[in-house]
């Protein structure tokens, strides 16, 4: 009876070991190397497949493709292939207005209603007060937990909430800038530049600014002071690994990339991300907020996170059919993550693989 007892709690101690080992909370204390975390973590969401680019900054990085595409036609998927990046747009919008604030056509301090004469006509007076930092820092008013995110919807659904405020219908809701202008006649959620909520809206504005102030289409505005992003795209064409859709998500406005472009528009591969990635963010891009609490705090475009084992730079995208990562160590390497498919629930996703993540070997 005791040797039964006893072989029944050494299977019953293995069986919880092994659970650990499955467990998406260890996940660092099993997989020491990002490769193999990543691709654990992505069994464990039920994440097709994806491209790891990893290593140093300036540096072709290490490739690592797994999986398989999504779709009646799956084939494995390559390191060159091609994505949605998600929010990971939204760093580039704002290293492209960073390098506009050093030709001396903006400034951080200039209000978008000085900016773009047309946000004169918005329904909220406190727009009046939203500085380019305020969109770049995403404080500048839209709460989308307290109202909606029209990218989330379809453009009928969209034009149906806002009624003769969508002048044109849904056929004229085609690109970013066109939402933000179509959302003016509703109220802010919070005085602009007292708080954070992250939102795309803000990143609209910022492609209308750029284009209002460079006098170019935003992608050759990005084009032209990012010589890293020659190689990505916001043309669906472009694409090489479909978003795996659920439901009626195919019809929501963000299914097209124009729609969302500055906030999350961009298409490509891995690599040439990893190449913008790696350009050394401006000192003003990492600084706190007076209304930050906490860690994680959200700067000009980046995520700042300062942790024992370093500080870490990071920015992710999820959107239906495409999860996206990248994260920089100062001082250490760079490493994007492009999946096929999306999580459950995108905040709790990145939070478990940051967590693993920062504690891994490599950087």
């Amino acid at each position: 009876m005791k040797l039964v007892s006893r072989r029944l709690r050494i299977i019953l101690l293995l069986a919880a070991l092994l659970g650990a080992v499955w467990s998406v909370r260890h996940l660092a204390a099993f997989s020491v190397t990002p490769d193999a975390i990543i691709q654990e973590f992505a069994a464990r969401q039920g994440l097709p497949g994806g491209v790891i680019a990893f290593g140093a900054p300036g540096q072709p990085p290490t490739l690592t493709a797994f999986g398989i595409t999504a779709g009646p036609k799956p084939r494995a998927i390559v390191g060159a292939d091609r994505f949605r990046l998600a929010s990971l747009s939204k760093p580039v919008t704002a290293a492209t207005i960073m390098a506009m604030v050093g030709e001396g056509r903006l400034t951080l301090s200039d209000r978008l209603v000085d900016l773009l004469p047309e946000v004169r006509a918005a329904r909220d007076p406190r727009m009046a007060a939203i500085t380019v930092a305020d969109l770049m820092r995403h404080s500048g008013g839209w709460d989308r937990a307290k109202a909606f995110d029209p990218h989330f919807i379809t453009p009928a659904d969209l034009t149906a909430r806002l009624g003769t405020e969508a002048r044109g219908g849904a056929s004229a809701l085609r690109s970013c800038p066109a939402v933000a202008r179509a959302m003016l006649g509703q109220p802010l959620q919070f005085a602009p530049g007292t708080r954070f909520s992250y939102n795309n809206l803000g990143y609209c504005w910022l492609e209308t600014v750029i284009e209002a102030k460079s006098g170019q289409e935003y992608e050759a505005a990005v084009r032209a002071r990012l010589p890293e992003m020659r190689r990505l795209s916001t043309d669906p064409d472009t694409l090489t690994v479909m978003p795996p859709f659920r439901g009626g998500e195919a019809r929501w406005l963000v299914a097209d990339p124009r729609t969302i472009k500055a906030a999350g528009g961009w298409i490509g591969d891995a690599a040439s991300y990893h190449a913008f990635a790696s350009r050394e963010p401006d000192a003003r891009q990492l600084e706190r907020p007076a209304y930050a609490q906490g860690d994680g705090v959200y700067g000009l475009g980046w995520r700042v996170w300062n942790r024992p084992q370093g500080r870490f730079l990071t920015h992710f995208g999820g959107m239906p059919g495409a999860f996206t990562l990248v994260m920089r160590k100062q001082g250490g390497r760079v490493l994007v993550v492009l999946f096929s498919g999306a999580p459950q629930n995108v905040d709790a996703a990145f939070a478990t693989l940051f967590e693993a993540l920062v504690q891994a070997e490599g950087w």
